[in-house]
C-alpha cells in the first residue's frame, strides 16, 4: 500500500510539473482522475496493446503531456462538441474531456477491445458528455455526425493531408480540425478547401526533448453559409 501510494505521488508531481511548463492549469480533481486514468491504461496494457511505453512516466510525458497540448491552441473552459477519430486508447479525447468536463466528447475506434477500455474508464470515472463508438470513421454519416462538431481531433492519423481533407462533412460551419504534427511537418504544405490556419502552437514536450506542432485550421467564412 505504501508502495502505491509513494508510485501515485512521483506521478502526481510529475504531472503537475509537466502542467506548469505548458502553462495548462486544471482542477484538482482532474489531475486526480488522470492518474486514475493512467493507472487503468497501465493494466489494460499488459492484456491488450493499447500504447507504447516503457515506464509509467512515459505515459505521463508521451500520452497524456502530449494529448494536453491542444489546450494551447483552445480554450480549456470552452463548451465545445469534440470528434476524436481513431482514438485508440482516448488518446487525445478521453483526456480532453477528463481534464476539461464541459466539453462533449465523441471518441470513434474501431478496435472492439480499445472500445471495451474505453468504456471501463468512462463508467471507472463517472464521466457523463462522452460516448466510445465502435465504428470506422468512414461509416459515420446521418444527423448525429453531419456538420454537428466544433472540432475534429486525431493522433491516430497525425498530419497525412489525404485523411484531413475528408474532415468538411463532420464539422459544423464555424468549427475546426486541429493537426498534432511533429517537427518535420510543414503547414505551408497542407492545403485544404475551406479551411485557414487561424493558429499554432510550437514547443518541445515537458521533461523530454520531443518537439510538438499543434495548428488549428478553422472553417473560412465563404464557406460557413
Amino acid at each position: 500500500m505504501i508502495k502505491i501510494q509513494v508510485m501515485q505521488n512521483n506521478l502526481l508531481e510529475l504531472l503537475h510539473s509537466g502542467l506548469e511548463q505548458l502553462n495548462i492549469s486544471i482542477e484538482g480533481n482532474s489531475v486526480s482522475q488522470l492518474i486514475k486514468y493512467l493507472e487503468l491504461l497501465n493494466s489494460w496494457n499488459r492484456k491488450i496493446n493499447l500504447v507504447s511505453f516503457k515506464n509509467l512516466s512515459d505515459l505521463i510525458i508521451l500520452h497524456i503531456l502530449d494529448s494536453l497540448t491542444i489546450f494551447k491552441v483552445i480554450d480549456i473552459h470552452s463548451h465545445l462538441n469534440i470528434l476524436d477519430i481513431g482514438t485508440g486508447a482516448g488518446l487525445p479525447g478521453l483526456v480532453l474531456k477528463i481534464a476539461s468536463p464541459p466539453k462533449n466528447i465523441t471518441l470513434v475506434e474501431k478496435n472492439p477491445k480499445k472500445i471495451l477500455f474505453l468504456k471501463e474508464v468512462i463508467r471507472d470515472l463517472g464521466l457523463t458528455g462522452i460516448v466510445a463508438i465502435n465504428r470506422d470513421y468512414t461509416t459515420l454519416t446521418g444527423p448525429d455526425y453531419s456538420h454537428c462538431f466544433d472540432l475534429v481531433v486525431s493522433r491516430a492519423f497525425s498530419s497525412k493531408v489525404a485523411f484531413f481533407k475528408n474532415l468538411n462533412k463532420f464539422i459544423s460551419c464555424d468549427g475546426a480540425f486541429i493537426i498534432m504534427g511533429g517537427p518535420s511537418f510543414h503547414s505551408d504544405a497542407l492545403k485544404v478547401d475551406g479551411f485557414y490556419r487561424s493558429t499554432h502552437w510550437e514547443g518541445i514536450l515537458p521533461l523530454s526533448n520531443q518537439r510538438r506542432k499543434i495548428i488549428k485550421y478553422s472553417q473560412a467564412l465563404p464557406f460557413c453559409q
